[in-house]
């Protein structure tokens, strides 16, 4: 909402900025909301799919370690289609991520 707003009233604040119009108001407002709804959707549609049997009264962390991957998932989907630059702080964070995936979901000794 708050970038919504930025780039209706951004004219008002800079006068470099081309004034919009109101296809491109409803065409930004289609944009926000349309893909952004159905990708939420489908997100805790997927999620909500991902229940596993509880061990010992406790909800298997499956879910957890799959939701974990998907930032990382995105990311390299990011340097790969678009060719975005993954910066350092980026790859150093997946790493991280990773790491404390791979200790979470090893086996108990």
């Amino acid at each position: 909402m708050v970038g919504f707003l930025l780039v209706v009233f951004s004219p008002l604040l800079n006068r470099n900025v081309p004034p919009l119009s109101w296809a491109g108001v409803a065409l930004l407002v289609h944009i926000a909301l349309v893909p952004t709804a159905m990708a939420y959707g489908l997100f805790f549609r997927g999620v909500a799919g991902l229940t596993a049997p509880t061990v010992a009264g406790l909800a298997s962390p499956t879910a957890a370690l799959v939701l974990l991957l998907e930032p990382i998932t995105a990311a390299m989907f990011a340097a790969v289609i678009p060719h975005e630059r993954l910066r350092a702080g980026g790859v150093v964070g997946d790493a991280m991520v990773l790491a404390g995936i791979g200790l979470v979901g090893r086996p108990p000794r």
